[in-house]
C-alpha cells in the first residue's frame, strides 16, 4: 500500500486488441496506454472516465501474460489503499447512525489494556486515525512478516493489541504520518463497536447500497476466471492476504466498480452525507496539504491511490467539473496515475522521459548526491547511494532503483517514469524534488 498520487509509486510486438474504447478518454491517452503495453511496461492497464453523465472505458493488455488472456472490463485488480476511503466512509455512516463520533477517544471502545494516549495525556480519536494523525507509525516497530511477499497475512487482532498495549504514540494529532497500522485499528475499532466483522460491515453498509457487485476482499470461486495475475519486476508475484490490516487494504475490485465508486460520490443516495463527512476537510499539514478523511485534497479534487505487491490503483474524483477518473494496472512497478491527473488536466502531461538523453558523470560527482532526503508530511524517506558510478534511489523499504543523469543535478528512472532534481549549495546537495504523475513533491536532505 501507498500513499498518494503526488508520489504513487516510487515506486514485443503489439498485442493487437483493444477490449473498449471511447472518443471520451483523449486519444493521446490510448495512445499512451498502448505504448505502454507494447513495450511491456505495464502488463495491462485498465481506466475509467466519467464525464457528463456518460461512463467510459478503456483497456488493453494481459490479466494474465503467460496464457495470453486479456485484460477486460471485468478483470478484478488489488485496489490496496483505497480501501481506506472505504472504511473511513464506514466510520462516518457509523457516525451517521448515532453509533460514535469521529471525536471520541477510540479507547472509550477497547479493551482496558489499550489506552493509547501520547506524553502530554492526548487521546487517539477516530478523526486522528482517519486523517493519518493518531501518531501511531507507518507499521508497528520490529514488524517482520514471514513473507514479504504477502506481508499482512496472519497479523491478528491478538497480536494488534499486544503491541499497541506496550506503546505510546507520538504527539497525537500534530502532524500528518501515514499509517497503514492507524487503519487496521480503525477498522477493527468499528468491527468492535458493531460486534460485527469489519469486512460484513463493509459488505453490509457500503457495497451492497452502493451496488458494487463485483468488489470484494476474498474473490469468490465463481469470479476467480477474472483475477488479473500480480507482477513485480516482470515475474508473477504473490497477491496480498488480510486478516486485521484488511481496513489498510484488502479491497479488490474491477475498474467498472471502482469507477462507480468514484461516481457515487457525485450523487445523491443513502451514503450521500456521509460521503459529505468524508469529503470535508479535517486536517491541514504544514505543508499546505489538506486531509479529509482517507482522501487527500487538492482544490476541488480529491484522491487517492492503491499499491501491493504486485497491483497500482488510482481514483481521483473532480467536484468541479463533475468528473471521476479511476486507473488500475497489474504490476508493482510502473503506475499510472499520470494518465487519470492528464486527462482531469491536460496540462499535467503524461510522463515521457524518452527525451532526456543521458548525460556522462563522474563516479566522484556522485557522492555529493547521496544522503537521507526526507519529507514528513507524507513519512517518505529517500536513501540516495552511489555504487559503479550509478546513482541509486531507495524510497523507505522498496528496492532501489538505478538513475540515469541527464544533466543540470537532473536524474531519471523510465521504469517508473519519475525525474528526481536535486537544490546544490556550495557544492553540496541541500533538497531533491521528484517528478512524477504530473506532480512533484520535495524532500530536504537530512
Amino acid at each position: 500500500m501507498r500513499i498518494n498520487h503526488t508520489l504513487t509509486y516510487f515506486i514485443l510486438l503489439v498485442f493487437g486488441f483493444i477490449c473498449i474504447c471511447n472518443a471520451q478518454i483523449p486519444e493521446s491517452v490510448i495512445q499512451e496506454i498502448d505504448k505502454r503495453i507494447t513495450t511491456e511496461t505495464n502488463p495491462s492497464i485498465a481506466v475509467g472516465f466519467y464525464s457528463e453523465g456518460e461512463s467510459h472505458f478503456y483497456v488493453n493488455g494481459y490479466k494474465n501474460i503467460a496464457t495470453k488472456e486479456k485484460a477486460t472490463t471485468e478483470t478484478l485488480y488489488e485496489i490496496g489503499s483505497i480501501t481506506k476511503t472505504f472504511t473511513s466512509l464506514l466510520l462516518a455512516q457509523m457516525r451517521e447512525q448515532n453509533l460514535l463520533d469521529i471525536n471520541d477517544p477510540i479507547s472509550r471502545y477497547l479493551p482496558d489494556s489499550l489506552i493509547l494516549n501520547d506524553d502530554k495525556d492526548t487521546a487517539i480519536t477516530f478523526r486522528h486515525l482517519a486523517t493519518h494523525t493518531s501518531g501511531l507509525l507507518r507499521l508497528p516497530f520490529g514488524y517482520n512478516p514471514d513473507d514479504w511477499n504477502n506481508p499482512y497475512k496472519g497479523y491478528h487482532r491478538e497480536q494488534l493489541f499486544r503491541y499497541l498495549s506496550k506503546m505510546k504514540p507520538s504527539e497525537v494529532g500534530s502532524s500528518f504520518a501515514y499509517s497503514n497500522l492507524g487503519f487496521g485499528l480503525l477498522g477493527e475499532t468499528l468491527a468492535m463497536i458493531a460486534d460485527e466483522p469489519y469486512t460484513d460491515l463493509i459488505h453490509r453498509e457500503i457495497l451492497k447500497p452502493l451496488s458494487l457487485d463485483n468488489t470484494y476482499f476474498v474473490i469468490p470461486e465463481s469470479e476467480a476466471r477474472h483475477r488479473a495475475i500480480a507482477y513485480k519486476e516482470g515475474v508473477p508475484t504473490s497477491q496480498w492476504d488480510f486478516d486485521v490490516m484488511a481496513p489498510a487494504g484488502a479491497l479488490r475490485s474491477d475498474i467498472g466498480d471502482l469507477l462507480k465508486y468514484g461516481v457515487s460520490y457525485l450523487q445523491e443516495h443513502p451514503l450521500a452525507s456521509a460521503q459529505q463527512l468524508v469529503r470535508q476537510t479535517h486536517f491541514n499539514s504544514e505543508q499546505g496539504m489538506e486531509h479529509g478523511l482517507a482522501w487527500f485534497k487538492e482544490k476541488n479534487q480529491i484522491f487517492h491511490g492503491g499499491g501491493t505487491g504486485g497491483f497500482r490503483t488510482y481514483l481521483v474524483i473532480d467536484f468541479n467539473t463533475q468528473q471521476v477518473v479511476a486507473i488500475a494496472t497489474n504490476t508493482a512497478d510502473n503506475d499510472a496515475a499520470d494518465l487519470a491527473n492528464y486527462i482531469l488536466d491536460p496540462n499535467m502531461k503524461p510522463s515521457d522521459l524518452t527525451e532526456l538523453a543521458e548525460v556522462a558523470i563522474g563516479e566522484s560527482d556522485l557522492e555529493i548526491y547521496t544522503g537521507t532526503y526526507t519529507n514528513d508530511q507524507f513519512g517518505m524517506n529517500f536513501q540516495i547511494t552511489s555504487r559503479d558510478g550509478t546513482l541509486f534511489v531507495k524510497l523507505n523499504t522498496q528496492n532501489a532503483l538505478p538513475t540515469t543523469y541527464v544533466g543540470d543535478h537532473t536524474f531519471k528512472n523510465e521504469s517508473v517514469k519519475a525525474r528526481i532534481v536535486f537544490s546544490v549549495t556550495d557544492g553540496e546537495a541541500t533538497e531533491l524534488t521528484l517528478f512524477q504523475g504530473g506532480r512533484q513533491l520535495n524532500c530536504i536532505k537530512q
